[in-house]
């Protein structure tokens, strides 16, 4: 059941950036969301599952402005980057994507230790 609630909620977040529909990123949130309350701690998956639901509640900050979004954004991609071991091949996306959600942090609340976090190893 996770697998299809990521497929579905990516899905649904690809269809936002074309459409501009809020409640197309809505539905992916709330499946990604289920996604991962719905995959057992230690599964291979999860991180990928995390880092989705960082990106689809970015991409919804992005588009309705709400901080609590850009919050919970971060800790999921945190936590994916927790979960993902140094030589994984996806580490650096998992990185990547913890990147952009502390840029748009620093760009909304002017708060440097979002900036700092990203140089420090």
């Amino acid at each position: 059941k996770p697998t299809y609630l990521h497929g579905l909620g990516s899905s649904l977040s690809l269809r936002f950036e074309h459409t501009h529909d809020a409640n197309n990123i809505d539905a992916s949130v709330s499946a990604l969301r289920h996604a991962v309350e719905f995959t057992p701690d230690g599964h291979p998956e999860m991180a990928v599952y995390l880092s989705s639901l960082g990106a689809s509640l970015d991409r919804r900050f992005l588009s309705q402005g709400d901080p609590q979004d850009l919050e919970a954004s971060i800790s999921a991609h945190r936590r994916a980057v927790e979960l993902t071991p140094k030589e994984h091949t996806l580490l650096p996306m998992h990185l990547n994507n913890l990147g952009y959600s502390l840029r748009h942090h620093f760009l909304h609340t002017g708060i440097l230790h979002s900036v700092e976090e990203l140089l420090s190893p």
